[in-house]
């Protein structure tokens, strides 16, 4: 806890988050952010915890020949930056290549080189591999052939699209050609219902292609459109038949979709105006349970991002504009204020990055300005540092800034980075792991409280094959008790029996004094799996405090510059120890600042804390100015501390002072 003289300061923005028309959410820059290269970032971030710690490090490459992985605080990870020797235009895709539960690091180069690296920057056996063309698209992971290992795919600017097994063997049927190079980057899902991958892919040729995974082309396949495609193929059902789509842009200022015969879905292409060099995005923008596409045009005059539902008609509120050309940005969707819609995050040529509701309006607190330089990659959403706020993730020139939206999330994430996850399937749906299994997201809200405070730990299953799990516990480890506490969670929605886009399982209840750390752990026919890994791994949980303030107000709630104002607040302590100070701050709009004062008990004798004990302070020697104010307490023992409101930085409006 800050001392008095910090107090004033964080007093300031507390205030100004209530008083202000803005929404009770807001977003701060994240604390060790941003970072700097001094080169143009120009590989769009991928979010991935590359050391098991619980928390995501970022990964990006850069125009100064490197790849870049930072911790969640913005600290280099041990063993990065990578020096590649060529610009690492490509984008990075994070995977577990090997199976030990770690992920792998894979890029490409504009020598045409992909490297492969482990998490602590030391190389995978077998990599790095070679094309005959510079590499400006990103890879894609996923299980080509059935033998429950990943394969990397990628295109090159040599026409050609390459396979490699783990360990850097071509699979066999592969290299596929095609009629032009490749920027485009492939998605991989099962067009045709199988149970094996398909990789579907564009060319400057004009064509978007579709394999089987042992290279043979998938019937219907390629398409035609009448312009270069560099845009990445998103695949999803979005017209709710059960079978999953292809859509992607080209640069003909056309948005196509197909069904996985190659036939057109019905309302397909839509126009634009410009070419459409990005790639989609699918998610339910308007919570009616099906499956919007959302994509950006590249036009020096209209700069528009569009919005349409699975038929092809516009969703309302859009396209929306932005201030400069969308260069290389595609939309990123996530519930940023905790509402349980989604927002469309998106950033453009002037640098700023804009954050939309569903319906168009403008998100609270966007758009945000990057000011050194403009943003040359696509937003990327996630949790970084683990607790339960959503940070948005963009790399710039000459860095990679993150700004943290400070509300609990839900973990909504239906498609959080460039083309949907790490892995950069571009699937809507797919699993956050090339593994068959496991658990995707997990936190604890809120993230601090004392012990009144009713926290819910949740945590999300999800496995391949639809194979339940046998049960999902929660352990809670206490400083106060020095041990674990295994519990058994419930599933939020009993009724939910797809576990192939996960399932949330949740356990609510009120936590032991003190630091706690958590960590999940699932049954499944005898196997268990573990979040964090590798077992017994913990994530930081919130340091619950037996110090309570409530009841907390003003009196009168209005007057002039004459009138004594009295504020009280309920002191608590489970223990029933007495508070070592109790304050009150006092916000002034006039002044923009705050002025701290202490508070003393209102019945000196009574010294029974358990069932809460008044303490006030009269303003009565500096009369308050003629302005709206704000109010907040805190108290102390020892190193516990608590606040009202809560969480620290909130205010409570009032008293309104006249002359």
């Amino acid at each position: 806890m800050p001392n008095p003289r910090v107090f004033i300061g964080l007093a300031l923005v507390g205030a100004l988050a209530v008083l202000s028309t803005a929404s009770a959410w807001c977003v701060s820059v994240q604390p060790g952010w941003p970072t700097t290269t001094g080169h143009v970032v120009s590989g769009d971030p991928a979010l991935g915890d590359l050391d098991g710690d619980g928390q995501l490090e970022v990964v990006v490459g850069c125009a100064d020949d490197r790849v870049y992985a930072w911790h969640e605080d913005g600290t280099p990870v041990a063993g990065w930056p990578k020096d590649v020797g060529a610009q690492a235009n490509g984008k990075p895709v994070l995977a577990d290549l090997d199976g030990d539960d770690y992920l792998e690091v894979v890029i490409g180069d504009e020598s045409g080189k992909v490297h492969a690296w482990h998490g602590d920057g030391t190389s995978v056996a077998g990599w790095p591999q070679a094309t005959g063309g510079k590499i400006r698209g990103a890879p894609a992971v996923g299980d080509l052939d059935g033998d429950g290992e990943p394969e990397v795919i990628l295109g090159s600017y040599d026409h050609w699209v390459y396979a490699w097994h783990r360990d850097g063997r071509a699979v066999a049927g592969w290299p596929q050609s095609t009629g032009g190079p490749v920027v485009s980057s492939p998605a991989v899902g099962d067009l045709d219902g199988d149970g094996h991958l398909e990789v579907v892919i564009g060319s400057k040729g004009g064509n978007v292609y579709a394999w089987h995974g042992d290279g043979t082309p998938v019937a219907g396949w390629p398409r035609a459109t009448s312009s270069a495609v560099d845009s990445s193929p998103a695949i999803g059902d979005i017209d709710g038949d059960g079978h999953l789509e292809v859509v992607v842009g080209s640069n003909d200022d056309y948005v196509y979709a197909w069904h996985s015969d190659g036939a057109a879905v019905a309302g397909w292409p839509k126009k634009t105006v410009g070419p459409v060099l990005l790639s989609p995005a699918l998610g339910d923008l308007d919570g009616d349970g099906d499956l919007e596409v959302m994509v950006a045009s590249y036009d020096d005059s209209n700069k528009n991002v569009y919005a349409w539902h699975g038929d092809g008609t516009s969703v309302a509120g859009w396209p929306q504009t932005t201030a400069g050309i969308l260069l290389v940005s595609s939309p990123a969707l996530g519930d940023l204020d905790g509402d349980g819609n989604l927002e469309v995050v998106i950033a453009d040529g002037a640098g700023f990055v804009y954050a939309w509701h569903g319906n168009g309006t403008a998100a609270a607190g966007w758009p945000v300005f990057v000011q050194q330089g403009m943003v040359f990659t696509s937003p990327a959403l996630g949790d970084l540092d683990g607790d339960s706020d959503l940070e948005v993730v963009v790399g710039a020139n000459p860095g990679v800034y993150a700004w943290s939206c400070e509300v609990a999330t839900e973990n909504a994430l239906p498609w959080p980075m460039f083309h949907h996850d790490a892995q950069h399937t571009g699937r809507f749906g797919a699993t956050p792991s090339t593994l068959p299994r496991g658990f995707a997201f997990g936190g604890v809200m809120p993230s601090s409280g004392d012990v009144t405070t009713e926290f819910t730990w949740r945590v999300k299953y999800w496995d391949e094959a639809n194979v339940p799990p046998t049960g999902v516990w929660v352990a809670t480890w206490s400083h106060q008790r020095n041990g674990p506490r295994w519990r058994l969670m419930t599933a939020s929605d009993p009724a939910d029996t797809d576990y192939t886009d996960g399932k949330w399982y949740q356990l609510s209840d009120y936590a032991e004094e003190g630091p706690q750390g958590f960590r999940f752990a699932a049954s499944v026919g005898g196997t268990w799996l573990y979040s964090p890994i590798p077992a017994p791994s913990y994530r930081i949980g919130p340091d619950v405090s037996p110090v309570i303030l409530s009841s907390g107000y003003v009196t009168p709630a209005a007057g002039t510059t004459a009138t004594e104002f009295s504020y009280r607040v309920k002191y608590w302590h489970t223990d029933n120890l007495g508070p070592d100070v109790v304050w009150v701050a006092i916000w002034s709009q006039s002044r923009k600042s705050s002025d701290w004062y202490q508070m003393w008990p209102m019945d000196p004798a009574d010294t029974n804390y358990r069932d809460g004990k008044w303490y006030m302070f009269t303003q009565r020697w500096h009369p308050l100015d003629s302005s709206a104010h704000a109010f907040r307490f805190a108290a102390r023992r020892g190193s516990d501390w608590a606040y009202w409101p809560s969480p620290a930085g909130n205010y409570q409006g009032g008293p309104t002072v006249g002359p």
